[in-house]
């Protein structure tokens, strides 16, 4: 029925979750992997929601 899966959000809430913990560690990563997922309902519009950089990240890049 759903051939590429039934997600709200892009990336999938599994992805942003791998993603955000590899980048921000796992103080940071797990709860806002777990904000992203109390997210995602039926309510929320959903759409493009990348993994975003912190102002310490773009400070740290300069």
């Amino acid at each position: 029925m759903f051939p590429h899966g039934f997600c709200i959000y892009e990336p999938t809430c599994s992805d942003y979750a791998y993603e955000v913990i590899e980048k921000k560690g796992l103080l940071i990563g797990i709860p806002r992997a777990i904000w992203r997922i109390i997210r995602c309902n039926p309510f929320s519009r959903g759409g493009h929601d990348p993994v975003t950089k912190s102002k310490d990240d773009q400070k740290s890049s300069h």
